[in-house]
């Protein structure tokens, strides 16, 4: 079940469909507790339910779009695992969004073996024996 819900990879029609499955409830979570925010600032001390609830959604729901969403599509094309920050930066993260929505499987990885990073360096063309592999990902 955990494997279903957080997996090592996941290609565009599954990305697609689990960040619109991801919108609806992040869109019904702010619709429904969002405007009662203001009425929770006038509940005694003592009462902390609401804010837990609101709390405890909250952290579901981004734990699910990191872990469930965005790291295994990130993987499937293979880029490296530092590109996730630019999702942290609010207007920057738009322009990754639509790469990962339309990236093929391994895109990271062709262009990689499409153009050398730098000339006369090793690669597979100037040196048979160094081969590149896609490793996985241990985190």
């Amino acid at each position: 079940m955990i494997a279903a819900l957080f997996p090592n990879h996941i290609g565009r029609v599954s990305f697609a469909k689990r960040f619109a499955v991801w919108l609806i409830f992040t869109s019904v979570f702010e619709a429904l507790i969002l405007p009662r925010l203001q009425e929770l600032c006038k509940l005694p001390p003592g009462n902390d339910l609401f804010a837990g609830l609101f709390l405890g959604s909250l952290l579901v729901l981004t734990t699910y779009y990191w872990l469930g969403i965005l790291i295994p599509r990130v993987r499937d094309i293979g880029a490296p695992s530092l590109t996730l920050l630019l999702f942290c930066v609010p207007i920057v993260s738009v322009l990754p969004a639509i790469a990962v929505f339309f990236a093929p499987t391994d895109w990271w990885h062709a262009i990689q073996s499409a153009h050398p990073s730098q000339k006369g360096q090793n690669t597979s063309e100037t040196n048979p024996s160094i081969a590149h592999d896609r490793r996985e990902d241990p985190y």
